[in-house]
């Protein structure tokens, strides 16, 4: 069945291109050039993905996406001329998974949607493999072809979360939450088991830039990146 993509801008010479370039690729869209009515569309049909300019009128952006987070995980790219550091750690703040600037290229929009909707798929596999690499997330062990690398509870929970969300930027207090719940101690928990967890994978072949970070937002692992890949 055809990815389902919802599309928000209120330009409609915006809106009528991003629906010829999607629907060229077999994707099923849903446009809106409101807030309002893009929350409405959203609701009646569940988008797999929803690209969102920031300046719409009325409600704006960042606020129909902190709506939309409250009942969908779906992955959710910014589309804007806004280009301001701030404007971009609110985007990410606001839950959303991606930041494309205008004008942009519409290969390089294509390749991020695609890279988003085949990160989806990834979410409930049990063994996640980059090259060499293979992480199962039922019996919480990782490998490097036939090293086993240990990791501790915290350092597999990070790996994992990472995977499962892989392609998007985790903040800090995400991964907090997700691995540590009230048990995470002093606040450079993070940073210390980051740390020891590019450690232990870069002894058995593993590149540190696997998990990139992205200072003042977060966290991200590429699955799909080359220049990740294991051999």
């Amino acid at each position: 069945m055809a990815a389902r993509i919802l599309v928000v801008d209120d330009n409609p010479d915006i809106l009528n291109l991003l629906e010829i370039l999607l629907e060229g690729e077999g994707y099923v869209v849903n446009s809106s050039p409101t807030a309002e009515k893009a929350e409405e569309i959203a609701r009646a049909l569940p988008p797999d993905l929803a690209i969102v300019d920031v300046g719409l009128p009325g409600m704006r952006g960042y606020e129909l996406v902190r709506r939309l987070r409250r009942y969908t995980s779906v992955p959710i790219i910014f589309l804007t001329a806004a280009t301001s550091e701030a404007d971009q750690l609110e985007g990410f703040a606001s839950g959303g998974s991606d930041y494309v600037l205008k004008p942009f290229l519409p290969h390089v929009l294509k390749a991020r949607v695609r890279a988003h909707l085949e990160n989806k798929t990834t979410k409930g596999l049990t063994v996640v493999k980059i090259g060499a690499l293979e992480i199962d997330l039922t019996s919480r062990s990782v490998k490097v072809g036939e090293i086993q690398v240990e990791l501790t509870r915290y350092e597999f929970g990070m790996l994992a979360f990472l995977c499962e969300n892989h392609g998007k930027i985790v903040n800090k207090s995400e991964l907090m939450e997700a691995v540590w719940g009230d048990d995470w101690g002093d606040g450079h928990v993070v940073e210390n088991t980051l740390h020891r967890l590019r450690s232990k994978l870069q002894e058995a072949g593993v590149p540190r830039t696997l998990i990139s970070t992205h200072r003042g937002l977060g966290y991200r692992i590429d699955l799909n990146s080359r220049t990740n890949r294991v051999t």
